[in-house]
């Protein structure tokens, strides 16, 4: 079969079924990854849409074809998969999973090191897509591997309340939990069901067709079911989660929006710091005004890394650190081998408010203070490198550098436009000290956007 290179994405594999991704490309990503790696054994979990139950079979196949066994987790939220490779010490995992894009598409992440590495092009995916350009050069194996099912929840849940003991959780709190017909809800139940804490569940219901919205909680319009029912009744937290449920968004009692910089950089200063003081915690390139106050104001490090779940996976391990986070809020630690981890990120934060006689807002009001910032926003553009030279010409005066697309920084605001890993769109994130600073850099750099021929998406 020909393989479209298409479909390898900087961080994983993703296209549209039949048309890209068929069944064969399925079986042969198995066996091509189990002949590179020489793996003994391969987890596999998938999210809720069809097409990934589908292909979870294929792959499967493929891995048992080169002689592998396959422990199959079934449909769990992303953050099984790496948790269970972890624990049960599997070297390599496959996480089949399109998460926020239409349907229509099958998408694979590839994990090793226990599944706290993403496999990209200098690891090991090249080789990877060279075995499947040229199947003949795969070795027949002599053997047959087995599928096994393996149920993750009992150690995953025990792993977790390691971490965080039921203990920490006595004060009754009512939370709203949105998973958008994604994964979420499954995780939810299986947590919280045993703490004093009262779950009014929306869209629980795994449907991968997602009927009801994107499941993808950065968006604004998707956020909108969420706020509203968050506004009908008195909550000390909402937590909404994006299809795979391998990130979570918060609103606060006043469902109002908590960025990622916020939520984040409290669970460093309240939880991460005192118990690890000498760790430091690694961010993404994109903002990073609020992490940065704290970090000095509280005495630890902040190191950057590029945006992408592999990206920051290494950086973490490189930087010895217990705790990364990017601001599209895919949370890491290595307590979960470093893996993102809503479920934690959401018992984390409803212990530091079980422990706290302050609300949500007012936990985050210090950083709040520092800065604000926008949405992430999407622009269409034929040309990006030019976007990029243009905007470099128009802020001259800035600090300019491109450590992870361009990187626009003066001492009122700082902005970042990079090409997306996985979609052909220019992203734009943007944070200020007031809003009116941000809406007047806002203006300008949209300005500057849209005259050079881009067009905003609501993605």
């Amino acid at each position: 079969m020909a393989v479209p290179t298409s479909v390898f994405r900087a961080y994983d594999i993703r296209g549209i079924k039949e048309t890209e991704i068929n069944h064969e490309f399925a079986q042969l990503l198995g066996r091509s990854l189990v002949a590179h790696f020489k793996s003994e054994a391969v987890v596999i979990g998938y999210d809720a849409r069809p097409t990934s139950i589908e292909f979870s079979k294929y792959l499967s196949e493929g891995i048992q074809e080169q002689g592998a066994k396959v422990y199959n987790i079934g449909m769990v939220p992303t953050e099984l998969v790496p948790i269970t490779a972890g624990l049960k010490q599997v070297r390599e995992a496959v996480i089949i999973t399109a998460s926020h894009n239409p349907p229509n598409y099958v998408g694979f992440k590839l994990l090793t090191d226990h599944g706290s590495q993403g496999i990209l092009p200098q690891n090991g995916r090249n080789e990877i897509q060279a075995l499947m350009e040229s199947p003949d050069t795969i070795p027949a194996s002599s053997t047959r591997g087995e599928e096994i099912k393996h149920d993750p929840w009992p150690a995953y849940i025990d792993h977790l309340f390691s971490i965080v003991p039921k203990s920490s959780f006595t004060k009754p709190l009512n939370l709203l939990a949105e998973a958008g017909n994604g994964m979420g809800g499954v995780m939810v139940h299986h947590l919280l069901r045993d703490l004093p804490i009262k779950v009014t569940p929306l869209l629980f219901e795994p449907d991968g067709t997602y009927p009801v919205h994107t499941p993808n909680p950065h968006l604004p319009e998707a956020r909108k079911l969420a706020v509203s029912e968050a506004k009908k009744a008195s909550y000390d937290l909402t937590v909404m989660f994006d299809g795979d449920a391998d990130r979570a968004a918060f609103l606060d009692e006043n469902a109002e929006f908590v960025p990622a910089d916020y939520f984040g950089t409290l669970i460093m200063d309240k939880i991460i710091h005192p118990k690890h003081p000498d760790s430091p915690v690694v961010i993404d390139y994109r903002r990073g005004i609020v992490t940065e106050w704290a970090g000095k104001k509280n005495g630890y490090a902040v190191f950057r890394a590029k945006a992408g779940y592999p990206n920051m996976k290494r950086a973490i391990a490189d930087h010895h650190a217990e705790f990364g986070f990017e601001a599209s809020a895919h949370v890491m630690y290595r307590d979960t081998f470093i893996a993102e981890s809503s479920g934690l990120t959401l018992m984390y934060i409803l212990k530091i408010l079980s422990e706290s006689d302050q609300t949500m807002s007012q936990l985050i009001a210090p950083y709040r203070e520092q800065a604000v910032m926008l949405d992430e926003l999407n622009y269409e553009h034929d040309n990006p490198d030019e976007l990029l030279a243009i905007l470099k010409e128009k802020f001259n005066d800035a600090e300019i550098t491109e450590p992870d697309g361009l990187s626009i920084r003066y001492p009122e605001w700082h902005a970042t436009v990079r090409k997306s890993g996985t979609e052909p769109l220019v992203r734009l994130n943007l944070e200020a000290h007031g809003q009116d600073m941000l809406d007047q850099a806002f203006s300008k750099i949209n300005q500057t956007i849209t005259q050079s021929g881009g067009h905003a998406v609501a993605h």
